[in-house]
């Protein structure tokens, strides 16, 4: 499925994996993400961060993942077509994306710096093939 210190996150219909892999040890290392279609781990990058991890794949094969830039902020991308696309965060929080559906939409959780588990943000944004933003709809609560 994956290298060694490797973990699935998701699976779609086709059987397509995507989790991540620790470059060490599990938790404290920098992580890849990976994509199994039952050929091989295709590496997914780091978009030039310094880790990534894949969270998602929809029935098309579009890939949801959370990268970490060298700033330590965590964003999110899609990897469709070979190619990984920013598609950034819920603006002014700690953002992390859960899933994807076969539309496109993805979800994220975000929280106000500080404040895990605390004051935060739900977002469901469209995010078209190329990975551009389509719309978006964020509700807060604290």
């Amino acid at each position: 499925m994956g290298p060694a210190n490797s973990y699935a996150n998701a699976i779609n219909q086709a059987g397509v994996v995507v989790g991540n892999y620790y470059l060490g040890a599990p938790g404290i290392s920098p992580s890849r993400g990976f994509i199994n279609r039952g050929k091989g781990v295709v590496t997914l990058g780091k978009l030039g961060g310094a880790s990534s991890k894949a969270v998602a794949v929809n029935d098309k094969g579009q890939v949801l993942g959370n990268w970490t830039t060298r700033n330590g902020q965590q964003r999110g991308f899609i990897y469709y077509r070979r190619k990984p696309r920013d598609i950034g965060t819920v603006p002014g929080r700690v953002t992390s994306y859960t899933g994807i559906n076969n539309a496109g939409y993805v979800t994220a959780i975000g929280s106000a710096a500080g404040f895990p588990g605390g004051c935060g943000a739900t977002c469901v944004r469209r995010v078209d093939s190329s990975g551009t933003s389509a719309s978006s709809h964020s509700g807060s609560r604290c």
